[in-house]
């Protein structure tokens, strides 16, 4: 089936058939990108399950008959792939670990030639392998490459050569070229024997699992927008049924539509564009009335906080950028710090995007008119254009958007943030300090990686400077807005000097011009958060005679901005790479289950416990975790272990001692899937030799530090 004809049913509100056809049409593609890229058998069922659960919630930026679901699925997957190799780098295997997993493959191979070959191409740079594997394994043009990796077709054709050539290099059979493509193509067919990991409705279930369970909590309001889209699973009764209702739910159902629909003209009038009704947003605002009025067709008890919860969504949902900045500002707020900000900056540049490339479709605006208003857009009035046009480019710059360049392979414009924008309405309200300075950190790193010789020292010294100045604003900057991994990118890229890919130059030494710098920052900068840090990297560069090495780019710097990590060690930081988190946690549950007593535990650590407690938290076994916990009255209600699991970027050890433990499971947000940023604390202590639960909070919102 066409990715247009999955599309269709997405459209027509479908949207389960259409997941289904998209999972079935994909599923073993993923399975074999996962492989290829050096997937663990034991883990693609992982990575399967994640790929698809980002593809349900990125779907509805998709729905227009001319999209490529192929090229999301393979950009999704590598991002997916990347996370989870970051992870499995945290664990810090050793080369025994690393030589058993590699064990499985004359398993999966009948052929030893293709064992070589699959080993060798894990070898290669990402930028060789990922387009290697693409060509010889997918069947992907130059230009389909180009749209997934966002590159070129010639620098495509590059790395192909580039890759195929070092390939050729790592196979000691002295293989020519014209040996290596038959190879190639044969492990091609290999690769379609593989086992299958995973079943369609077990994918489908994991996906539709997770819609459901957030359907049911009272969950964030930025969880809940990405998962309106899927209210269209329900069975929606036509408006005429209602004629039969109540009269007072009749009326409750007419407030919300008239909610609704003044909502939406407030937005329209934000906006000052002549239409809306193609907004994604809107759209989704209006699923939010039908699931309104699907309840009470249902006959379920509406009370004054579903009415409330309702409209929430619809007015989260139909506020632009603008009204958000302009409403905090009067309420000397920094919009920045709004729980909802996220969501409606990246909704509306969304939509936006959305906005203005139908109306290039809709008047037949070529190729060089379009590029004459991005190159115009601040004086849009002065080009002979559709009113239409000039009022959405309006929209875009009053709401803190500037276009940034003409996606060629969708047709599609593409809008960034404009920081200047979000300064005037900050500059005044109390406490602006520290985020002005933000946002003039993030414009210098725009321009830097745009090609501008800005010095990344600078833009260090300066979010050190943010950090040593504001210390009661560091959970707000720089876990809120992502400062801590900038802060780790930059170093990463000041110390190594990485290209665009994130690669570094592993064959020959950082120019003198580079090591005078480093050598100069390790003499004048002692009192520097980063010295310890830069000084270590430094002399195992000397000792390396200046050539950096990979594992220089994968170590962890974030916790040198996020207290109490400050003095983490490596010991500190343990797996996350699989659920439950730890491997004896299933039997140490059947265990329990089996002599049913807590005695049972005595002899397990407080890792174990930790683990055991989420475990059963999900299954879920209430009266297990009731007796994993103190007497103390914790909550854990509002609590899905599941998900911070999944969403944690680190599990770490801050401390194990004889009777006490503390583990945290923290993230950074991710604003593109609209998550939220969390440092969930659990505190442990014995009690009668058992190892039980004593206290769990969020630190990004107690702003707690252990003793």
């Amino acid at each position: 089936m066409e990715d247009h004809q999955i599309i269709r049913y997405f459209e027509d509100n479908k949207f389960e058939l259409g997941m289904q056809l998209f999972i079935e049409k994909y599923r073993l593609i993923v399975e074999r990108f996962a492989f290829q890229l050096g997937i663990h058998p034991d883990k693609i069922p992982d990575v399967v399950q994640e790929t698809f659960i980002k593809i349900n919630k990125s779907i509805k930026n998709y729905q227009e008959q001319n999209a490529n679901l192929s090229a999301l699925l393979y950009k999704i997957t590598l991002n997916v792939v990347k996370d989870y190799k970051c992870k499995e780098k945290r664990v810090r295997k050793s080369e025994e670990k690393l030589k058993q997993q590699h064990e499985f493959l004359t398993d999966y191979f009948k052929n030893e030639i293709h064992v070589m070959i699959h080993k060798n191409i894990q070898q290669l740079e990402n930028k060789y392998k990922i387009a290697l594997i693409l060509y010889y394994f997918h069947d992907k043009s130059y230009e389909e490459i180009a749209l997934i990796l966002q590159s070129s077709p010639n620098k495509v054709d590059d790395r192909i050569y580039g890759g195929k050539e070092s390939l050729i290099k790592k196979c000691t059979s002295g293989m020519e070229d014209k040996q290596i493509e038959e190879w190639l193509e044969s492990l091609e067919e290999e690769y379609k024997t593989l086992p299958e990991k995973t079943s369609i409705n077990q994918v489908l279930l994991i996906v539709k699992g997770l819609n459901e369970k957030k359907k049911k909590k009272w969950i964030s309001k930025i969880a809940v927008v990405l998962g309106l889209v899927f209210f269209v699973l329900f069975s929606i009764p036509m408006f005429d049924d209602f004629q039969q209702s109540a009269t007072t739910t009749i009326t409750e159902q007419e407030k919300m539509e008239q909610y609704f629909e003044r909502k939406k003209e407030e937005y329209k009038q934000s906006l000052g564009v002549e239409s809306v009704d193609g907004f994604i947003q809107v759209k989704q605002a209006k699923d939010v009335v039908i699931l309104f009025r699907d309840k009470i067709v249902k006959g379920e008890d509406i009370v004054e906080d579903d009415i409330q919860w309702h409209r929430d969504i619809i007015m989260t949902l139909l506020t632009t950028p603008k009204q958000l900045a302009e409403k905090q500002r009067n309420e000397n707020m920094i919009f920045l710090n709004h729980p909802d900000y996220y969501t409606v900056q990246y909704n509306s540049r969304t939509s936006l995007e959305h906005y203005l490339s139908n109306l290039f479709k809709k008047h037949s605006i070529d190729k060089n008119i379009r590029q004459e208003i991005i190159n115009n857009q601040e004086s849009i009035d002065g080009i002979d254009v559709p009113e239409e046009i000039v009022l959405a480019i309006h929209a875009i710059k009053d709401n803190g958007y500037t276009i940034e360049g003409l996606d060629d392979a969708t047709g599609s414009f593409i809008l960034r943030e404009n920081k200047s924008w979000s300064t005037q309405y900050i500059h005044d309200v109390d406490g602006s300090e520290p985020y002005l300075q933000l946002l003039s950190i993030q414009e210098e790193l725009d321009s830097y990686y745009n090609g501008k010789s800005n010095n990344l020292k600078d833009i260090l010294l300066q979010i050190e400077e943010i950090y040593t100045t504001f210390p009661r604003d560091r959970h707000k900057i720089f876990v809120q807005h992502e400062l801590a991994l900038m802060g780790q990118y930059v170093l990463i890229d000041y110390l190594l000097v990485r290209d665009n890919f994130y690669e570094i130059d592993t064959k020959k030494p950082l120019s003198e011009e580079h090591q005078k710098e480093l050598l100069s920052f390790v003499q004048n900068h002692q009192d520097s958060i980063y010295w310890t840090v830069v000084n270590k990297v430094v002399q195992e560069l000397e000792r390396n005679n200046w050539i950096p090495k990979e594992e220089l780019a994968q170590r962890e710097y974030w916790y040198i901005f996020v207290e109490p990590y400050q003095n983490l060690t490596e010991d500190s930081f343990l797996s996350l790479d699989k659920w439950p988190v730890v491997d004896t946690t299933h039997d140490l549950y059947q265990n329990y289950i089996e002599q049913n007593q807590l005695s049972a535990l005595s002899d397990v650590s407080a890792r174990e416990i930790l683990s055991l407690f989420m475990y059963a938290s999900v299954k879920p076994d209430e009266e297990l975790v009731h007796k994993l916990m103190t007497e103390n009255d914790l909550d854990t209600a509002s609590y899905d272990w599941y998900d911070i699991w999944r969403y944690s970027y680190y599990f770490i050890e801050l401390k194990n001692e004889a009777d006490e433990a503390v583990y945290d499971l923290i993230s950074f947000p991710d604003i593109y899937y609209e998550e939220e940023a969390f440092q969930i604390s659990i505190e442990l202590i014995k009690q009668d030799g058992i190892w039980l639960i004593n206290r769990i909070y969020d630190r990004t919102k107690t702003k707690e530090a252990p003793s």
